[in-house]
């Protein structure tokens, strides 16, 4: 039912996120061009978002304000416990900490006609209860994670443990009380609908995005010849999520191969396991988390991509990087056993899936495209294509637009 009243007293929409731009992190980057888009369509935008880990974050050389005005949306940062999340305790008192300092806000909610989550941290979309129960707000989960189904397949929580007994309580009352879910796969709304119970019509899927800088991953001269190492990458989170076993197994398995070289950049739970693992092997080369001029350097001079999720993962959460990789223009080895990446691969041809565990395969793979160079252009080719009809964020945005739209009611003229 739309909400077409626009209270004079009362702002559109406020945003919950733990992490926003300027941060890097892909869920910062796009939560702040969802944002961004709304406020550009004529919404009011405010977010409540954390004060960044690495307080060397900066605007201009200047320290990050905990209040500004960023195209037309406005950010307050607030401080939260930030420890390393390297063990799953760190990880769940930053959650907890970032909670309470939203949870002592949640009075200001009475000012804003909607109310809007990220699934990260989890405990914070008990907020949305919180929003819609007392302050009757309208309220929309944008799910990145679903939990506790990922901390229970992953092994960071017990069954009967206290945080899955907690989410639980809060997904029965999300139930009952969330306007709209947006997911960002087809495996994950089958998921909210088919296992969750949620009404059809209360689920949307609206893919994630990456902003094209295409500009930036140029093929080196040699490597578009054919006379230098094939270089295979993975970049981004080395999380609980991700199979980093088949990965490292395979570069393991492929050291006896001199034309083939690897290229890892990252962080997160597992970057330690694959950084001992791989410490000696020379045909691998392990590096911290990469931005800017030095990620789109080191992504050129790849000859193909890897991205993985562990085994039974698919539909509770979709790796962001992928979208990147295609946008970038360069074959994409998917080692999952997922639907939808796949289908993107197999319908576009623009890379090769591996199922979970298979080393032989990966090698294979890697293999391939090392010995059939014009075969890589192609498919990155193909890839770059994939990208350009389906995660530019052009529609994606649109789609955010039209949701609010729908719960709201158009903005006002300017």
């Amino acid at each position: 039912m739309k909400d077409s009243s626009h209270g004079k007293n009362k702002k559109d929409i406020l945003l919950l996120c733990v992490c926003y731009r300027p941060e890097t992190k892909a869920t910062a980057v796009l939560a702040g061009e969802t944002m961004e888009a709304l406020a550009g369509h004529g919404f009011s935008v405010d977010v409540l978002c954390g004060y960044p880990k690495n307080n060397a974050e900066t605007t201009n050389g200047q320290k990050l304000p905990f209040n500004e005005n960023v195209a037309g949306v406005s950010v307050k940062r607030l401080r939260y416990a930030a420890f390393k999340s390297r063990n799953a305790f760190a990880r769940l008192c930053n959650y907890f900490s970032f909670y309470v300092s939203c949870l002592l806000r949640a009075f200001t909610f009475r000012k804003y006609r909607a109310v809007v989550s990220y699934s990260n941290p989890p405990m914070v979309t008990d907020l949305l209860n919180i929003a819609a129960g007392i302050f009757k707000c309208r309220t929309v989960f944008i799910v990145h994670d679903a939990y506790p189904e990922i901390a229970l397949k992953t092994g960071n929580c017990g069954e009967k443990g206290i945080m899955a007994g907690a989410m639980r309580r809060i997904n029965k009352k999300l139930l009952k009380r969330l306007d709209k879910v947006v997911c960002i796969s087809e495996e994950m709304r089958g998921f909210f609908i088919n296992e969750r119970g949620f009404p059809p019509e209360k689920v949307e899927m609206i893919p994630n995005w990456h902003r094209d800088l295409y500009g930036l991953f140029e093929e080196p001269a040699g490597e578009t010849a054919g006379d230098g190492p094939f270089v295979c990458g993975y970049f981004g989170n080395m999380g609980v999520c991700q199979d980093m076993d088949t990965v490292v197994k395979g570069i393991l398995d492929m050291r006896g191969n001199t034309d083939v070289r690897f290229v890892l950049a990252g962080d997160g739970v597992k970057f330690d396991y694959v950084k001992e693992s791989l410490g000696n092997a020379a045909n691998a080369e392990v590096l911290a988390f990469l931005t800017g001029g030095a990620y789109g350097e080191t992504l050129s001079g790849c000859g193909c991509l890897a991205v993985s999720l562990c085994e039974g993962l698919a539909g509770y959460c979709a790796p962001s990087k992928f979208y990147s990789y295609l946008m970038a223009g360069k074959p994409v080895i998917v080692i999952s056993d997922g639907k939808d990446m796949a289908r993107d691969v197999e319908k576009y041809g623009c890379g090769f899936v591996v199922k979970n565990g298979d080393v032989r395969g990966f090698r294979e793979a890697v293999e391939k495209l090392c010995g059939d160079r014009a075969l890589a252009r192609e498919m990155g080719r193909r890839a770059r294509l994939c990208y350009l009809e389906n995660y530019t964020g052009a529609e994606s945005k649109a789609k955010y637009a039209g949701l609010f739209e729908e719960m709201l009611g158009k903005p006002p003229a300017a």
